[in-house]
């Protein structure tokens, strides 16, 4: 009932225009009951060169023919061990089969990992939520942020060269974890998000399958947050630099995973930005929801007036 709303929520809410009380969904029964299909392994680093080109068949070539399947590939040094490592998840939602690869993802299940941490089931997603967030408990200091590239066997090569070299002088941080991830941006994902009047994020499908670049660091005490954001702010100077290079980078910035001083309104293009800010005014005139106003944190469209 209200088209320009709907539009800026998807994609630019963040508490920009209201509190949202409730939701409609429009569910899509999953192909399997039991669940999803979820595969992890952990590699040693020397496995990286066959891992990056084996993604990027799964970006450039796979992700257009098969819509039911998902993951992401993280790289990252574990201090315990002086050692970097590789760690993917695999998932899919058709294949139910737990003893068994979906073709897909056939040329992971060949790439040996390191012993006895593979893990292949079918289950809930939830279950695979839990997981996940048990890797990152409470009371550590974080840093997470993000930008987006076309896929490149060069370019990832180059992004984890400037990654090692980058995390070189903070590796003994107490209980250091750097962690590089990058998750494939779907080409149909994209096409989808035009359903019902599109959403703000200013992306197009034309663009083909995109990547999203994070980091999640974490580590130990506030005495060291210095050294470490000092760390990531010159990797993301040279990475971005580099994807640039190489005419790979891409505006958009995945707002979840954003860091507060990266530009995330930028990657929406100004006519969508331009649009956004409009809607705001209208359904907020008092500037509450803006930055200045009582729930003025986050990414903010306008600025209290005064």
């Amino acid at each position: 009932s209200h088209p320009d709303l709907y539009f800026a929520l998807r994609g630019a809410g963040q508490v920009n225009f209201g509190i949202v009380t409730s939701f409609t969904y429009e569910t899509i029964p999953l192909p399997n009951p039991a669940g999803l299909w979820d595969a992890n392994k952990m590699y040693s680093f020397d496995k990286a060169p066959e891992l990056i080109q084996s993604w990027h068949t799964v970006q450039t070539e796979s992700l257009p023919k098969d819509l039911d399947i998902g993951g992401f590939n993280v790289y990252g040094y574990v201090q315990p061990y002086d050692s970097w490592f590789v760690v993917d998840r695999y998932v899919h939602t058709a294949h139910a089969d737990a003893s068994s690869w979906p073709e897909i993802f056939a040329p992971f299940e060949k790439i040996d990992a390191v012993p006895d941490t593979t893990h292949i089931s079918v289950r809930p997603h939830s279950n695979i939520t839990a997981e996940i967030a048990a890797i990152t408990p409470p009371g550590m200091r974080n840093i997470y942020a993000t930008f987006t590239h076309f896929p490149s066997v060069e370019l990832t090569t180059k992004l984890l060269e400037i990654f090692q070299e980058e995390v070189a002088p903070i590796k003994a941080v107490e209980d250091i974890l750097p962690c590089l991830l990058l998750q494939p941006l779907a080409q149909n994902s994209v096409a989808l998000m035009s359903k019902n009047g599109g959403n703000a994020l200013g992306l197009k499908s034309s663009d083909g399958t995109l990547v999203i670049l994070s980091i999640a660091w974490s580590w130990k005490n506030a005495a060291d947050d210095a050294v470490v954001f000092a760390a990531y702010h010159k990797f993301f100077e040279r990475a971005e630099a580099a994807a640039k290079e190489m005419g790979l980078w891409h505006r958009y910035k995945y707002a979840n995973y954003a860091e507060a001083s990266q530009d995330v309104w930028a990657g929406y293009g100004e006519e969508s930005l331009e649009r956004l800010r409009k809607v705001q005014r209208e359904v907020d005139p008092k500037g509450v929801f803006v930055k200045g106003g009582l729930g003025g944190a986050g990414f903010k469209l306008n600025v209290k007036e005064v």
